[in-house]
């Protein structure tokens, strides 16, 4: 489970999965982890922005570029012509 929600209730709501899954893998976005709730895993959004969101991003801007050189050449002719 990946929780993301506002500092303020980060410890209540972590509370309450565990109250009904305790043993549930638990994920929180979250620059520190929250008081009285430990979680599985705590990743910082500018850890989670440079390893999963840049990457992915970079990926589509490339997607993007291939697909405009491949319509540009779409209608060119094939092979060579001496």
């Amino acid at each position: 489970m990946l929780l993301a929600v506002e500092r303020i209730r980060q410890a209540a709501v972590v509370a309450a999965i565990r109250a009904v899954a305790p043993s549930a893998p638990l994920v929180v976005l979250a620059e520190t982890a929250p008081g009285g709730a430990e979680p599985l895993v705590t990743l910082s959004p500018a850890a989670v922005a440079s390893a999963v969101l840049e990457p992915a991003l970079e990926r589509a801007l490339t997607r993007a570029r291939v697909e405009r050189v491949r319509a540009h050449f779409e209608d060119a002719p094939r092979g060579c012509s001496s």
